[in-house]
């Protein structure tokens, strides 16, 4: 397959797309398969490139920028593997992410919240967080002479 990388490590690769929806747009692919953003435990490092490869794009291009996921075909994903889609934009540039708010009653609202809220998983993340830095800081001040 032809690609123009425009950036590459251990994990990722990034490639300008050879059927852009603007001229610069940029794939942000990781090497292990995964399907859906989901699948991974920390999106953190492949957000971190496509956020260096959109501050590259308005530095040097002058663009704002779309980052872009797509997680199931219902949400508009065409390959089977997991693609962060960096874009540059300019005005009328004719690509639309966009919607009409819909209105939701407060009840609906209400029971949505409590189907998504992290009650626990955030109180573990934050007593995880908690221990590994006591952890980083004892083993520091045993090695401090």
């Amino acid at each position: 397959i032809e690609s123009y990388k425009v950036y590459e490590d251990d994990d990722v690769i990034a490639a300008l797309d050879i059927k852009p929806a603007n001229a610069g747009h940029v794939l942000v692919i990781p090497k292990n398969h995964v399907q859906y953003s989901t699948e991974l435990d920390d999106a953190g490092g492949l957000f971190n490139i496509a956020n260096k490869i959109a501050k590259r794009i308005f530095e040097t291009l002058h663009r704002d920028t779309n980052i872009f996921v797509a997680n199931g075909k219902n949400a508009g994903q065409r390959a089977g593997h997991l693609i962060v889609h960096v874009i540059p934009r300019e005005e009328d540039d004719g690509v639309h992410f966009e919607w009409n708010g819909r209105e939701v009653d407060r009840e609906k609202l209400e029971a949505l919240r409590e189907q998504l809220f992290f009650k626990d998983e955030a109180r573990f993340e934050d007593a995880e967080k908690m221990m590994v830095r006591e952890e980083e800081e004892h083993e520091e001040a045993i090695r401090i002479p």
